[in-house]
């Protein structure tokens, strides 16, 4: 009884210190019926350990940029006042983007973020164009030459003969650059492309990913790892998988499926 009582209090500990719902009461998150993907995905972020701490150190750290989005930002910014616990204030570090894919992480205490703290870069950046008439057209030579390179008479014939008014492709390390030619026709090379894609993406990942994933198993998803937190989630401390049975749906509801759930549930915080 003892146990119970104490790994009661250590859940409840962690539900207030991180705004989580009550995995007991569906209502309490809210009508999740409205929530377009880039709330699911926020959902499943602040859930993240590295996430937290990521933002707790971000905000201990004067080197961070801190800024407002939402409607406090006018008048947060007007005043200089910094309050974390405020919805829309976010902090930018160099990691920020390349860890979680948000231009800032918003305070994952707080569920209810205005729209544009929690959206993804994927959704802020359109495809780049790169040639002629594109934000990214530096030729070659002209960046040696920003560059200070001095070429040899040698160098100079290879670049006249491989490289003379050709474009430079800013890539990262994730991206890949097609060319297309204007003068063909599209539908052909499009083709081309998207069957070269696919398979670039699953050389590096195995497999495709899904622009927007199946979300009808995601409130579930919620409810189990708010249940069972990172740190409390042994079988046998409570809640215990037979509580837990009751809010896995279908018609299998045994400790095995609330076992699969709960590894499905830990494992979309990294890949939605």
């Amino acid at each position: 009884m003892m146990n119970q009582q104490k790994s009661r209090q250590t859940l409840e500990t962690v539900a207030r210190e991180w705004g989580l719902p009550n995995w007991e009461d569906p209502s309490s998150y809210g009508d999740v019926t409205k929530w377009d993907y880039n709330r699911w995905r926020w959902e499943f972020y602040r859930r993240r350990d590295d996430v937290r701490l990521h933002f707790d150190e971000a905000v201990n750290d004067p080197s961070s940029v801190r800024e407002f989005i939402g409607p406090a930002r006018d008048k947060h910014q007007s005043e200089g006042i910094a309050c974390p616990n405020t919805p829309g204030f976010m902090v930018q570090t160099a990691e920020s983007a390349k860890l979680f894919g948000y231009l800032g992480i918003p305070n994952p205490r707080i569920s209810e973020q205005p729209k544009d703290a929690i959206t993804p870069i994927t959704d802020w950046r359109p495809i780049d164009s790169i040639g002629p008439s594109g934000a990214q057209d530096q030729k070659v030579e002209v960046l040696l030459v920003a560059a200070g390179v001095e070429l040899t008479d040698y160098q100079h014939w290879f670049l006249e003969l491989t490289l003379l008014d050709r474009y430079a492709a800013f890539i990262q390390e994730n991206e890949l650059a097609l060319k297309f030619d204007l003068d063909a026709p599209i539908n052909t090379q499009l083709a081309a492309a998207k069957d070269l894609l696919a398979a670039k993406q699953i050389e590096r990942h195995r497999s495709k990913i899904s622009t927007r994933q199946h979300t009808t198993k995601w409130f579930v998803y919620l409810r189990l790892l708010d249940a069972k937190p990172d740190g409390l989630e042994d079988d046998n401390t409570p809640p215990y998988l037979s509580e837990l049975e009751k809010i896995i749906e279908g018609k299998e509801r045994n400790p095995q499926s609330v076992r699969d759930s709960l590894a499905q549930a830990r494992a979309l915080r990294f890949k939605i």
